[in-house]
């Protein structure tokens, strides 16, 4: 139910951006891009066919997933802004390549370019804290199978999960917010007339990125240590969970992968990285790869949060049904040893 009415709304979304788009051009609509922005299309069409895929997949997941179907909301959520981000992608690369334009509809790219940032930003807040609540089930379900030896994880991580993911959404907004601030004043002459605010307010918007990244990546590295802990708990207990594998060699690999990314091209696009990489045919080659190799690592951990919802016996530890009893059951000692 909710994955077509929020397909309506986005395709209703596009048809007012593009209208308005070309309500100052009177000469129709021809697309025309470059190699490379055709490249960058065909990666967002990508993204948004694997990404709206995901999204099904979870309200299956949903349907199959009794006790943790917060974990599966929470990421069906960060799967829906992941696809707006991609379909909005798609929209700006139409409406920025039609060579009939007068002139380039700055106000509707501006639009598009926020909530680009904005669903990337909160998308991957909401996949964080999914990927937290999984790992927190497992936690739970391996203590339960160990008679309770593992123990009750420290009181004060609950507290550093919901701060990286605070932190995260309200950086990742603000950022977004000062970001497309300072490119509507360059768009439209104001440093031309203001030539010393330029400077400063892309020192600014820098420093609030560099922030953002800093909660993004220790996000990141939050989970893996998450992991870790967790999987040395089940082999010291001699329990085996088959979600935890999925963690650990599929969700993990790729969430490392992510941190690199960010890292690397945080430093590619810095004032220290490549010239190259200042001008406009490079910023959009290392964009597009930044994009398509991000968006493999978003869709990864997708598909390893995924996978154990689509099977039910896949959360049995050991093989006994009653470690599958829903997490929720566990805490009210509901469940008879």
């Amino acid at each position: 139910m909710m994955s077509p009415r929020l397909l309506f709304l986005l395709l209703s979304f596009s048809s007012v951006v593009v209208a308005t788009s070309t309500t100052s051009n009177r000469g129709g609509y021809k697309f025309e891009a470059s190699p490379a922005m055709k490249v960058e299309l065909a990666v967002w069409i990508i993204c948004t066919i694997f990404f709206l895929l995901e999204a099904i997949l979870c309200l299956i997941a949903l349907s199959r997933v009794k006790g943790r179907r917060l974990t599966y909301f929470l990421f069906l959520v960060s799967q829906l802004l992941l696809l707006s981000r991609s379909i909005t992608g798609i929209i700006f690369i139409f409406i920025e390549n039609n060579i009939y334009a007068t002139e380039p509809p700055v106000n509707a790219l501006l639009l598009c370019d926020a909530i680009i940032d904005i669903c990337k930003r909160v998308g991957q807040a909401f996949l964080f804290m999914a990927t937290v609540y999984l790992i927190l089930d497992r936690h739970e379900a391996i203590d339960y199978a160990a008679g309770g030896r593992i123990g009750h994880i420290d009181s004060r991580m609950p507290l550093v999960h919901y701060a990286l993911f605070m932190g995260s959404i309200a950086l990742g907004i603000v950022t977004a917010i000062f970001s497309e601030r300072y490119d509507s004043r360059l768009w439209k002459g104001y440093f031309d007339l203001h030539p010393k605010d330029q400077a400063k307010e892309n020192t600014h918007v820098q420093n609030l990125s560099y922030a953002y990244q800093g909660f993004s990546d220790s996000a990141g590295l939050y989970v893996l240590f998450f992991i870790a802990i967790t999987y040395a708990a089940m082999v010291r207990m001699n329990v085996n969970d088959k979600v935890m594998k999925f963690l650990l060699f599929i969700l993990a690999p790729f969430q490392a992968c992510a941190v690199i990314i960010n890292v690397l091209f945080s430093i590619l696009f810095s004032p220290i990285g490549p010239k190259y990489a200042q001008t406009s045919i490079g910023n959009l080659q290392y964009s597009t790869a930044n994009t398509a190799l991000f968006n493999v690592c978003l869709l990864g951990i997708g598909m390893a949060i995924l996978l154990p919802g689509l099977l039910r016996t896949n959360w049995n530890l050991k093989g006994e049904s009653q470690s599958s009893v829903p997490l929720q059951r566990m805490r009210k000692g509901l469940v008879s040893g």
